[in-house]
């Protein structure tokens, strides 16, 4: 009787086989559920912008409808930066839309500093909307 060690070039392409099966099924899954993720997370976030623009068309008194831009929040501190001036994507010049750092729109990872909402007052409270 022959000793037998080892595995056959057979058996190893079978394995290789039923990995590249199973990552053919993993790998969509996963990169839908990502981008799913990152949808969520901006929808929150633009609830807390637009939280945080009410707030400041409160504190401001705007009586009139009135456009806002995210960096007039940063610059204010009704928002905290995603990113401080010079990480990553955001500039490091002195425009000051970039002057407290950018707010970075998760789902396809762009600056959204120059997004502008509207104010609208309604009786004595005010209403923040996000730009269609």
């Amino acid at each position: 009787m022959k000793n037998k060690k080892g595995f056959t070039l057979t058996e190893i392409l079978v394995v290789i086989v039923v990995i590249g099966v199973l990552l053919l099924i993993a790998v969509p899954s996963v990169i839908l559920i990502r981008k799913n993720i990152n949808e969520r997370l901006f929808e929150s976030k633009k609830e807390i912008i637009l939280y945080a623009a009410s707030r400041y068309g409160k504190d401001n008194n705007i009586e009139e409808e009135t456009t806002v831009y995210i960096w007039e929040l940063l610059n204010d501190y009704y928002i905290d930066p995603d990113l401080k001036p010079g990480e990553s994507i955001c500039p490091s010049n002195n425009d000051k839309k970039y002057l407290n750092g950018c707010v970075i729109n998760p789902s396809d990872n762009t600056l959204i500093n120059e997004t502008s909402l509207t104010i609208r007052p309604i009786g004595s409270s005010v209403e923040a909307i996000w730009p269609e």
